[in-house]
């Protein structure tokens, strides 16, 4: 199937949709290669857990793949990913770019382009279709420390925001306000100094002795869901899924097995292009 550079619109065409949904199996494929291996723990979460459980694979609308791995797994394969992955495949790691705010990475198939409209001027997050991984921890039992502790998150989360970013991707006032309070400090500072701290905080707490768990620094559930799995089918394959999957989809989700009004059943990401046959680099070269 040949394609051209398309606008993200264009990925809406079921046909299309199925393809990318293909080849993201296929990404799949290969990390769950390596993490039967090695003996990492992953599980299917978000849209994706969603979707093995109502419709047994991919939500018909749904552009994009997630997993979880506790963060032992997920520290263990960030490197072992980036020397047994097949050629064809690549791991965006995020503090190895510089205009990223996320702690999570991506592994993507790098003959493809999937470039959100985000990050158009940022060339260093542009990728392939991709799959993405998020690392689980745990939360302190006390409401009160993990206050403070959210608090610390947040307050490095904005440092990493500043000095990785330029002043022109700064939508609020106040980010602009204190993007400049904070200028003098900015060159002072390696560009993932905040990222690893946060990273710091949160592996200080083990996902299998807290109540609470926070994925990617960010979504907050109960631990016991993601401790034990259940193997569920998506599409071809049967994926590990939290043994609770309804309490861990009804606090996500509410109503789960509800279908959605059919003005919502859209993709998530906003596309600038994406190509199932030209690699994301080329794109960057026709920017230049």
């Amino acid at each position: 199937m040949k394609t051209n550079w398309k606008d993200g619109e264009i990925l809406m065409q079921i046909d299309n949709l199925r393809v990318v949904q293909k080849r993201e199996l296929d990404v799949l494929r290969a990390i769950i290669e390596i993490c039967e291996r090695h003996g990492f723990r992953y599980f299917a979460v978000g849209g994706t857990c969603l979707g093995a459980v109502r419709h047994k694979g991919f939500i018909p609308w749904d552009d994009d793949i997630d997993i979880g791995m506790p963060r032992k797994d997920f520290d263990q394969f960030r490197e072992v990913a980036k020397h047994e992955l097949p050629k064809h495949l690549s791991v965006n790691d995020f503090e190895e770019l510089q205009h990223s705010n996320r702690l999570y990475i991506k592994v993507y198939d790098n003959t493809t382009t999937f470039v959100e409209k985000n990050c158009e001027k940022f060339s260093d997050q542009y990728t392939g279709i991709f799959v993405d991984i998020f690392p689980y921890d745990g939360l302190p039992s006390g409401s009160i420390r993990r206050k403070f502790n959210n608090f610390r998150m947040k307050v490095l989360s904005k440092l990493s925001f500043y000095r990785r970013m330029p002043y022109f991707s700064m939508n609020k006032l106040s980010d602009k306000i204190l993007f400049f309070l904070i200028y003098p400090l900015k060159w002072l500072l390696p560009f993932n100094w905040a990222s690893k701290k946060i990273e710091e905080i949160l592996r200080m707490y083990p996902l299998e002795k807290s109540l609470y768990s926070i994925a990617a620094g960010y979504y907050v559930f109960k631990s016991h869901y993601f401790l034990e799995t259940k193997k569920i089918r998506f599409e071809d394959l049967m994926m590990p899924c939290p043994e609770d999957f309804d309490g861990y989809l009804t606090d996500q989700y509410g109503d789960y097995m509800q279908l959605p009004p059919i003005e919502k059943r859209r993709t998530d990401h906003d596309l600038l292009f994406f190509s199932l046959d030209e690699p994301y680099t080329k794109y960057i070269k026709n920017k230049q």
